[in-house]
């Protein structure tokens, strides 16, 4: 998203959703500070391009785990 940082449209949803749903960020950036950053706000998944299809579908399951066992 050239126009919009990703992580500011995280913050909005999370300050907007409730509950929040699993929210994956996808990006070209694969910066540390940035996936800790990401993180630490939340993210339930950081996942760098390209994708590999099956990583992708892992950390989606593994999200959705993970927030029916927060709740």
């Amino acid at each position: 998203m050239p126009e919009v940082d990703g992580f500011k449209v995280f913050i909005s949803a999370k300050n907007m959703l409730s509950p929040m749903p699993v929210f994956m960020m996808i990006t070209g950036e694969n910066d540390s500070a940035r996936v800790k950053q990401a993180v630490a706000a939340g993210v339930d998944g950081y996942i760098v391009k390209p994708v590999n299809f099956d990583n992708f579908k892992a950390q989606v399951a593994r999200a959705i785990r993970h927030k029916k066992e927060s709740s």
